[in-house]
């Protein structure tokens, strides 16, 4: 495959309500955009999101990369998406963020000259709608009021609650949703890592008491031992999300051996993209498990694309979320931002073959 030129923009797009959780605070985006360049004058992005927290890569490590790596991947990458799996394993499996901002570029671009978008490429179906669910945050109660108020705007009853560290705290919010939507709502909580194991067997029956029945990530990504105990410990009463914990093929591989959970999240950024994230979903299914598309606060439309793209390709999944655009960002530089609607829906009939650029927002936002 033959790239005329290249360039890379780490872009930090204001939102417009802050966005806090255990492990981060954040009020703008942290994305890397590569834009590539063909000799057939086909201009096309891929993103990912590197959460140094989750699987160890930097914004700068990822703009270091993408100049080691473009050239050998470029020469391997022919019309066809084997081509890209193939080229993929020139990148150590741990560096995921990096795999999966080159395959969405390189699958956008076979997409492009074949006169279609990533979903029609990857022969995914088009015909459906998908149902996203609402994802609150952790921070301060103002913060959570303003994201409630909004998604209940929308008339979204399935909510994602990011925890907080006090009890108290955490109950009040739940018992204001079910106030509010006069418990005609479905709670998960997620921990981003929140709790030892022991906190964690004291908090979840008064959690299951406020109508919560899905636990995501409360533990530490790598503690084999304390989420084997809560799952013996609660399963029936309780289904066990992991996010963190599974970041590659090999991490998924040791936590199905360990049959101690439910379901995955998996999110296109921190699973090195869409191909990878078939391979999992299909590994969960066949181990009789579920998954879900997750997101990366602050994504774009090309990440949210991506996402998509996966779940018009894949198995059943459990649900989705992501597909903010500029519900939370100040400006989507990519349009038709792709955002969903009310009640969370998005009609995936809708989605524009290709997605358009705004360059001067791009630079605006650009930090190197």
């Amino acid at each position: 495959m033959k790239i005329k030129k290249y360039s890379i923009y780490h872009v930090k797009i204001p939102f417009n309500i802050g966005y806090e959780h255990n492990t981060a605070s954040r009020y703008k985006s942290d994305s890397i955009i590569l834009e590539i360049n063909d000799d057939r004058g086909n201009v096309c992005y891929g993103e990912c999101a590197p959460r140094n927290y989750v699987t160890g890569e930097s914004s700068s490590q990822i703009v270091d990369d993408i100049h080691c790596y473009i050239e050998s991947y470029s020469k391997v990458v022919d019309n066809d998406i084997e081509s890209i799996r193939t080229a993929g394993k020139l990148i150590p499996n741990f560096k995921t963020a990096l795999r999966s901002i080159f395959e969405i570029a390189y699958l956008n671009l076979l997409a492009a000259r074949s006169k279609k978008n990533i979903i029609g490429f990857l022969h995914g179906k088009a015909d459906f709608k998908i149902e996203f669910s609402a994802a609150l945050t952790g921070g301060s109660r103002e913060q959570f009021l303003n994201f409630a108020q909004l998604f209940y705007s929308y008339g979204m009853n399935k909510i994602k609650i990011k925890l907080t560290d006090s009890q108290s705290e955490n109950n009040w919010r739940l018992k204001y949703l079910n106030t509010l939507y006069q418990n005609d709502i479905e709670i998960r909580v997620d921990g981003n890592e929140i709790w030892d194991v022991n906190k964690a067997m004291a908090q979840i029956p008064e959690l299951i008491k406020n109508g919560v029945t899905k636990f995501e990530q409360l533990l530490f990504k790598d503690d084999f031992v304390g989420q084997k105990k809560l799952y013996d410990e609660f399963n029936g009463d309780a289904n066990f999300i992991l996010d963190e914990s599974i970041t590659s093929e090999e991490s998924l591989d040791k936590w199905l051996l360990a049959e101690s959970f439910h379901c995955a999240n998996l999110k296109i950024s921190k699973n090195a993209g869409i191909l990878t994230c078939l391979d999992m979903a299909n590994s969960l299914k066949n181990a009789g498990l579920d998954f879900q598309l997750g997101a990366h606060v602050g994504e774009t439309s090309i990440l949210t694309l991506a996402g998509i793209s996966f779940l018009s390709a894949s198995p059943k999944w459990n649900s989705a979320e992501g597909a903010f655009g500029d519900n939370l960002l100040e400006i989507d530089p990519f349009y038709p931002s792709i955002k969903f609607g009310q009640y969370g829906h998005l009609d995936v009939g809708t989605i524009v073959k290709q997605l358009c650029v705004d360059k001067i927002e791009l630079n605006k936002w650009k930090v190197f």
